[in-house]
């Protein structure tokens, strides 16, 4: 269900798989970015929650797709 095979028999990790482990990655950092009186904490947690969502939602879900079309 999560996974696809591409013309060589591999199977591909899916769009669902992608998308849950970005969600969970982007809650525990954004735990860390509430975290008290630690401002390096706080930034850190706060920058990686950001980049992860970057990542996650500009890159894998709009410009990869973009890519592969134009390249198949």
């Amino acid at each position: 269900m999560g996974y696809r095979v591409n013309a060589d028999g591999d199977q591909l990790i899916g769009d669902r798989v992608v998308t849950a482990a970005a969600l969970i990655m982007i809650s525990v950092f954004a735990g860390f970015a509430l975290a008290d009186d630690i401002i390096i904490i706080k930034s850190l947690g706060f920058a990686l929650a950001f980049g992860v969502a970057v990542n996650a939602l500009l890159v894998r879900i709009t410009i990869v797709p973009a890519v592969l079309s134009r390249s198949a």
